[in-house]
C-alpha cells in the first residue's frame, strides 16, 4: 500500500470512545478501531459527495479506500462480536452462583 493510500485509509485524528466496561480492553481497542473507522468513511464520503478537482484524491482512489476500510470495517466488527461474547461469557462465569 502506498504511503498516499495509507494515510487517506487511516486518516490523522484519533476518536474519542465509551469504554464498554473495566477489563474489557480487547473490546475497548476494537470499538475505538470501529470508530475511527466509521469516522474515515464518513471524511471518504464526503469527498465524494464534492470531489475536488484542485488535485486531491481521485474519485477512483477514493472508492478504493473505501472499499478497504469496508473490508477492514467487516474484520473489525467481528473481533468486537467474539470479544463481547467473551467478556460476556466471562462475567457470567465469574457471577456468584446461588
Amino acid at each position: 500500500m502506498s504511503e498516499e493510500r495509507s494515510v487517506l485509509l487511516l486518516g490523522h485524528s484519533s476518536v474519542s470512545y465509551a469504554e464498554t466496561g473495566p477489563g474489557d480492553s480487547s473490546c475497548d481497542r476494537t470499538e475505538a478501531e470501529l470508530n475511527r473507522l466509521w469516522k474515515r468513511r464518513a471524511e471518504i464520503d464526503q469527498m465524494l459527495s464534492a470531489p475536488q478537482s484542485n488535485g486531491g484524491p481521485s474519485v477512483g482512489e477514493l472508492m478504493k479506500t473505501r472499499a478497504e476500510i469496508e473490508r477492514h470495517l467487516a474484520t473489525a466488527e467481528h473481533r468486537w462480536l467474539e470479544a463481547s461474547e467473551a467478556a460476556e461469557r466471562a462475567r457470567v462465569e465469574s457471577a456468584p452462583r446461588g
